[in-house]
């Protein structure tokens, strides 16, 4: 190999060679940034996933139980007392105590409106397309209208849109067999979960 040979395959890149690879390796670098960004906006967080799986367990368990049990079923303001501050009944459901003695269980479903964050944003039913509400759930057992056991409320799911109750009759009016509740989260996500009444409406519980 002569010496000429030897001192131009030892000389690496040029200039012009070098600046062009740099130029490639930024748009293809930048692309990459770009696609991963994309992908981690799109993707879940861990802490919504955990929020939307709590409430629909929370939803299941609690909703079906009292459909199940109950023998009335009321979208009108019946409510235990001392229910959350702010809060409107959705829909309820009543069925004899355990304790006996003409006592009763009322479990009270309620919409709460909460503040939604940006500038014009409203919450609280009706408000649009931001409104969010807490749905709660309150019982209490009571005799003659008094307070038997102090009333206990438990937010069934959080920040989600207006939640939307349905049943086999049209306002969920007497007699009333089956009832859905659909929960719309912030995120879109949506589940539905439905109950059936033990005892057929009519029949003696």
């Amino acid at each position: 190999m002569s010496a000429r040979q030897r001192d131009r395959d030892e000389g690496g890149f040029s200039l012009i060679e070098l600046a062009v690879a740099i130029s490639v390796l930024g748009l293809v670098m930048g692309g990459l940034v770009g696609v991963f960004v994309t992908l981690l906006e799109l993707a879940p967080t861990t802490g919504s996933i955990f929020s939307e799986s709590h409430d629909a367990q929370l939803a299941a368990s609690y909703w079906v139980t009292d459909v199940e049990s109950a023998d009335n079923v009321s979208t009108g303001a019946r409510a235990c007392p001392t229910s959350p501050a702010g809060s409107t009944p959705l829909v309820s459901f009543q069925w004899p105590s355990a304790g006996g003695a003409g006592a009763e269980d009322l479990a009270v479903y309620q919409r709460r409106p909460v503040a939604v964050a940006g500038p014009g944003a409203v919450a609280g039913p009706g408000a649009g397309a931001a409104a969010q509400e807490d749905l709660i759930r309150t019982f209490c057992v009571i005799r003659d209208g008094v307070v038997v056991t102090a009333p206990t409320s438990t937010v069934i799911a959080h920040r989600v849109q207006p939640v939307q109750v349905s049943c086999n009759t049209l306002a969920c009016t007497p007699p009333v067999a089956t009832s859905k509740l659909t929960v719309t989260e912030a995120s879109g996500y949506t589940f539905t979960v439905a109950g059936t009444r033990r005892s057929a409406p009519g029949a003696t519980p």
